[in-house]
């Protein structure tokens, strides 16, 4: 990853102001082996692309950024909204917190979710196990 791109794998046309998506992109964060520093070329781009809350999720926004010209074929997309405070995070933003790193963040939100759900594993409430090199969440 090219440390002074700061948005690096072609992603910055999916932020692109002309793109349709764009205004509903909360931000996007980068996890997986690339975010750990241990990719290798066979290595997928595991990217989390975070939309508004009011913007639905449906299958068919998978096909839209795929269809997206100039995107690294290695990316992996996985679209969420922010975590609702008032539920248990999910496996997949309690994996992110582990190792995401934030490639943009408009507003601060996903900073400030991460910070939150950090801290409530921090306190041990929510534990992390493995099983054959999978891991795994419980609620303490």
């Amino acid at each position: 990853m090219d440390r002074y791109d700061p948005l690096p794998f072609g992603l910055n046309l999916v932020v692109a102001t002309s793109h349709p998506l764009a205004s509903a992109i909360v931000g996007m964060v980068l996890y997986g082996s690339w975010a750990r520093g241990e990719a290798t070329e066979a290595s997928d781009i595991d990217i989390l692309v975070v939309m508004e809350s009011t913007f639905p999720i449906r299958r068919e926004l998978y096909t839209v950024i795929d269809s997206i010209e100039g995107l690294d074929p290695r990316i992996s997309i996985s679209i969420a909204h922010l975590p609702k405070e008032e539920k248990q995070p999910s496996g997949l933003w309690l994996e992110i917190c582990r190792d995401g790193v934030i490639l943009t963040d408009t507003h601060g939100q996903i900073a400030e979710a991460m910070d939150k759900i950090r801290q409530l594993v921090g306190s041990g409430k929510i534990i992390r196990h493995e099983t054959h090199g999978q891991g795994y969440w419980v609620h303490a």
